[in-house]
């Protein structure tokens, strides 16, 4: 099987609130009387005007399985665990945050150098 990208991202949250209060694009004449004590799951991710991607999303699943998604996601971490390793060790860069995701950031630093020009620098 040919395997492509797809544009579609999950995440997880603990503060479904956030999120609906976040994505919501609901008026207010279209609130109904079950608002809050149902889950609206329209409100749940990114606009309607975007590209349908629970179909992408089930095609995955469905091609790799929860356990293989599961590994590729462990397989990603673990790369990115190793990545920040071996920045650490160089001077010349230093980790921003804690890296407990595929995704983590880094900059470029220099000894001796003021903190606006080290900015400066890992902007451009």
């Amino acid at each position: 099987m040919d395997v492509h990208n797809f544009d579609c991202s999950a995440f997880f949250t603990r503060d479904a609130a956030s999120l609906i209060k976040t994505f919501e694009i609901l008026p207010e004449y279209l609130k109904t009387r079950t608002r809050g004590k149902v889950n609206d799951y329209r409100d749940w991710g990114v606009p309607l005007g975007r590209r349908f991607r629970a179909l992408k999303l089930w095609c995955v699943i469905r091609s790799y399985g929860v356990t293989g998604i599961q590994e590729k996601i462990r397989l990603h971490i673990n790369i990115a665990k190793n990545l920040a390793e071996k920045i650490k060790l160089e001077p010349d860069f230093e980790i921003m945050a804690p890296v407990v995701l595929n995704t983590f950031c880094f900059r470029y630093i220099l000894t001796g150098v003021d903190e606006t020009r080290i900015n400066q620098l890992n902007e451009n």
